[in-house]
């Protein structure tokens, strides 16, 4: 029973808290940056691997054969597109065949969108004359992709921004009722005059809801504009970042 009321201290101590908060700041904020430019680099492949299918289409248009359309076609700009482009490119001309190329190429791209347009070129690589077209068809509903994902996240920015204003203001909250509470009183009122709690567990209960909701809140951001949780990882940062700094001035 000592042990557990030991622990139990230990854990509603301002130190213990203070660390967790900044432990959690150390581990999420690299992990964040590190999702939010993988997100970024995925999403510009995404939309240059849809102008290399309009200029492989206009290639076999000109003229050229199917194979050789495809290594035209990677002459040009395709930002973090162009190396993978290139190792595809360098097996095509090694004679290996095009589906098995096209394969690597998928897995290589780690982008669902663009791994399925690529598995429907290689399915469809014998069965339609007109490539050209489809290619068209399909670089359109590519590009046509990217640019409902750029609108979902510029629509659902303002839900993030609400998101925040909503932690921002419990916390504010809870500040307030911290430094309007005397230093001597033995209990802040709960529901009735009949119960209350000690300043400080209620500090302590206090910063356990904000973390919780910094965690749970910072995913939920990410899901909302991004359509998956781990982009809410650098929000989750940046919520316990300043959990970490409202607690240093607010509560202890």
């Amino acid at each position: 029973m000592v042990l557990k009321k030991g622990l139990l201290d230990q854990v509603l101590s301002p130190s213990f808290e203070m660390i967790l908060a900044l432990i959690v700041f150390a581990v999420t904020f690299p992990v964040g940056i590190l999702e939010m430019l993988s997100s970024r680099k995925k999403a510009l492949i995404d939309y240059y691997f849809s102008t290399y299918l309009f200029n492989v289409a206009r290639a076999i248009r000109g003229g050229s054969p199917v194979v050789k359309a495809f290594v035209i076609a990677s002459d040009g700009e395709y930002g973090p597109l162009k190396p993978i482009l290139r190792s595809f490119v360098s097996r095509l001309t090694l004679g290996i065949p095009i589906e098995t190329a096209l394969q690597t190429f998928s897995a290589s791209m780690k982008s669902r969108i663009s791994s399925y347009a690529i598995s429907s070129i290689k399915d469809l690589m014998n069965l339609t004359p007109r490539m050209d077209s489809f290619l068209e068809e399909l670089g359109t509903f590519q590009s046509q992709y990217v640019e409902l994902q750029r609108k979902r996240e510029s629509e659902t920015r303002i839900h993030v921004i609400i998101i925040y204003v909503a932690f921002f203001t419990f916390l504010l909250a809870v500040g307030a009722t911290i430094k309007i509470t005397p230093i001597t009183s033995t209990g802040i009122p709960l529901f009735s005059t009949t119960s209350s709690l000690s300043p400080s567990l209620f500090r302590s209960m206090s910063f356990y809801v904000a973390f919780s909701e910094a965690v749970f809140l910072g995913l939920l951001a990410g899901e909302i504009n991004k359509g998956k949780a781990t982009a809410g990882i650098i929000h989750v940062a940046v919520m316990a970042l300043a959990l970490l700094a409202f607690s240093y001035i607010m509560l202890f």
